[in-house]
This record gives structure tokens, sequence and C-alpha cells, in this order.
């Protein structure tokens, strides 16, 4: 039977650990400004119409409720 040779890689360990470290910069920069990237802007606009709608409907249903109990009670004077 033939010997098995092992060689290092083609790289070196030095070569892996600046790769590992490039990525990792590059996950920390791209992490750290996630509040700023356009997807977040989008979800917070959406947010805020979804929070507007809501606002309206809430206006409506108290401004129908009130007028309820003014004629309930017109009725039950008059």
């Amino acid at each position: 039977m033939g010997e098995i040779s092992v060689t290092p890689s083609r790289y070196g360990k030095s070569h892996q650990a600046h790769d590992f470290s490039r990525k990792h910069q590059h996950a920390a920069k791209k992490s750290s400004s996630w509040w700023n990237s356009p997807e977040t802007k989008r979800k917070k606009r959406v947010a805020g119409y979804k929070l507007y709608a809501v606002e309206g409907r809430v206006k409506s249903s108290v401004k129908k409720g009130f007028r309820w109990v003014k004629r309930t009670f017109s009725r039950v004077v008059h």
C-alpha cells in the first residue's frame, strides 16, 4: 500500500484567519446599521400607515357610539 501524505492547505492558517476576520468585520459592519436599511425603513413606514388606519377606525367607532348614545337618550326624553 502506498503512503498517504498529508499536506497543509494551499493557503495555510494565516490566510484562513485573515479571511475569517474579514468576513466577521463585514458582518459586523452590516449589522451595525440595520436600523437604517431600506427594508427597515419600509417596515416602519408600513407600520405607521397601519397605525393611522387603526386610529381612524377607533375615531369612527367612538363617533358612532356617541351618536348612538345621543339618539338613545333623545328617544328616552321624548
